[in-house]
């Protein structure tokens, strides 16, 4: 089940980002994300158990994609897909057109995840990230990734 977060998700939303993307956001960066209003936060849960989530921050016609995890033994289930379709879906519906992200450019699985859903590089950021990684910038019209295409 796929659902939208709420700000009494914060601490769940924690526990899954330190699995997935260590060493993580912390809860008041999380608890921030949720307070926005221009966010979009989604949360995947089997059993009552968080799988993963998916964080959106629009601006007009355009939506970045801040955070996208997924905890370790939930990988490869196609639980990404769905929340980064079901997020596609509702931001378009809100009149969202192009979809934002940056990948660090040694991030060959995540960049080829990104591709195979349709997104494109249109450039990069040199030395973004620690350790002089590039960041590699990629777009993708939202339509493209609606769940109903997935």
């Amino acid at each position: 089940m796929i659902r939208r977060a709420t700000p009494e998700d914060a601490q769940t939303l924690r526990r899954v980002e330190a699995a997935a993307l260590p060493p993580g956001w912390t809860k008041d960066q999380i608890q921030g994300t949720l307070d926005e209003a221009r966010s979009l936060v989604l949360i995947a849960e089997e059993q009552d158990e968080p799988q993963g989530y998916v964080s959106f921050r629009s601006v007009l016609d355009e939506a970045e994609l801040l955070r996208l995890g997924v905890v370790p033994n939930s990988r490869r289930r196609g639980i990404a897909s769905a929340l980064l379709g079901t997020a596609a879906t509702q931001l378009a519906e809100s009149g969202v057109r192009d979809l934002f992200l940056e990948v660090r450019a040694d991030n060959f699985p995540a960049l080829a995840f990104y591709a195979s859903l349709g997104w494109k590089a249109t450039g990069s950021r040199p030395n973004y990230y620690p350790g002089g990684v590039d960041a590699v910038l990629m777009r993708c019209p939202a339509r493209a990734l609606t769940s109903s295409t997935l």
